[in-house]
């Protein structure tokens, strides 16, 4: 098989979370990022290259990494945590609301406007802003899907569930599934499977 590096001859080769790779492995990406690309099949014992860009992303601290594995990567862009930004919390939460509508479509119809802006009550705003985080733009959608179901009327709001998660830091992250919350009721389970032609 061609494999990543065969695959992205001539584009892009993404490499997430490249922190997490072991030592050993990290050694084999050199020659594929030096100049001439040069990998090896699983296998296989003639060398080829590829004209590839390589772009990695890890939550981890470079020091991580092994020095010249790091050194390779020379461009490169630090993105803060959302403590470190919170002017971008209201925004981003609209992001993650209009992301969830465009798989839910009664989540778009019940508390998206006719522009297609999500209506936030002011008080989950301001308890969004305030709240220092931990895993940051996965609490973030965990909060948010937390003030989705529980939201009463046509605007997500600031709900018990999502006071409560709004307030001190958790340990780990908040489990994003609605479905964790509580237990459906019989006729939301009857009208998902209406809405989904009865696959499950």
């Amino acid at each position: 098989r061609a494999g990543l590096v065969g695959e992205a001859d001539g584009s892009t080769l993404f490499l997430d979370e490249i922190g997490e790779l072991p030592a050993e492995l990290q050694t084999h990406l050199l020659r594929v990022l030096d100049a001439g690309g040069d990998y090896q099949r699983l296998g296989e014992s003639r060398r080829r290259s590829a004209d590839l860009r390589v772009i990695a992303a890890t939550n981890r601290p470079l020091a991580g990494l092994k020095g010249d594995l790091a050194a390779r990567f020379t461009l490169r862009l630090e993105v803060p945590g959302l403590d470190a930004r919170r002017e971008d919390i209201p925004l981003i939460a609209r992001h993650l609301l209009r992301r969830a509508a465009a798989h839910d479509p009664t989540i778009r119809a019940r508390f998206f406007d006719e522009r297609g802006d999500p209506r936030l009550a002011p008080e989950l705003v301001r308890a969004l802003v305030r709240r220092p985080y931990t895993t940051h733009v996965r609490e973030l959608d965990a909060l948010l899907w937390a003030a989705l179901t529980g939201s009463p009327r046509d605007q997500v709001e600031l709900t018990p569930e999502a006071e409560a998660g709004a307030g001190e830091p958790r340990e780990a992250p908040v489990d994003a599934s609605p479905v964790a919350r509580r237990e459906p009721t019989r006729e939301e389970v009857a009208a998902c499977m209406e809405r989904h032609h009865g696959v499950q």
